[in-house]
């Protein structure tokens, strides 16, 4: 069966996980899987700073994600 991908959506960033792991995965890191972790949030800060297009800021964000989601659908 061939998979195509849909989207790849980027989740919480590595900095944030390596983080939370390092503070003994304290609660105060338990809002960043349901809203924006903060290097995500300072890469769409940049992004809107460089004009630059979405696909460009995702592709940054897919970088430094520590974890992502998909979607995929049967090829055709």
């Amino acid at each position: 069966m061939n998979l195509r991908a849909v989207e790849l959506r980027p989740g919480i960033d590595g900095l944030t996980l390596i983080a939370w792991r390092l503070a003994g995965f304290h609660r105060c890191f338990h809002r960043w899987w349901g809203r924006e972790s903060p290097l995500n949030r300072a890469l769409d800060a940049c992004g809107r700073a460089l004009h630059a297009d979405v696909r460009t800021v995702n592709a940054t964000k897919l970088l430094f994600c520590g974890q992502f989601a998909f979607l995929a659908q049967r090829a055709i």
